[in-house]
């Protein structure tokens, strides 16, 4: 068959979830499209953060707690409840994540 389709209804030879490199050579990289979007996101989440950081020194309220008080705190809390969440998440994944052979039954 033509462009790496096989005689089986559905299966095309193609890339598919396990990386698995097919046919027609694809190897399931994303595009350049894809690369720029992602780097528009990483400098708008920098820009995000510096304006954060930015407001603190306009808009400094009192500190509630003693150690609250300081530049930058919220989004120090802001950074780590995140960064904690990606882990926890990558945790999970460990856990609740299916084998590479699961969705061959």
């Amino acid at each position: 068959m033509k462009n790496g389709t096989t005689s089986q209804k559905g299966q095309t030879g193609q890339t598919g979830k396990t990386g698995q490199t097919g046919q027609t050579g694809q190897t399931g990289h994303a595009g350049p499209a894809m690369a720029k979007g992602r780097l528009l996101a990483l400098r708008a989440a920098a820009g995000l953060c510096l304006a954060s950081l930015g407001a603190s020194l306009l808009a400094h309220g009192p500190a509630h707690f003693g150690f609250d008080g300081f530049f930058g705190f919220h989004a120090l809390v802001g950074f780590l409840a995140c960064a904690a969440l990606v882990l926890v998440t990558g945790l999970a994944g460990v856990f609740l994540g299916r084998g590479e052979e699961f969705y061959d039954r």
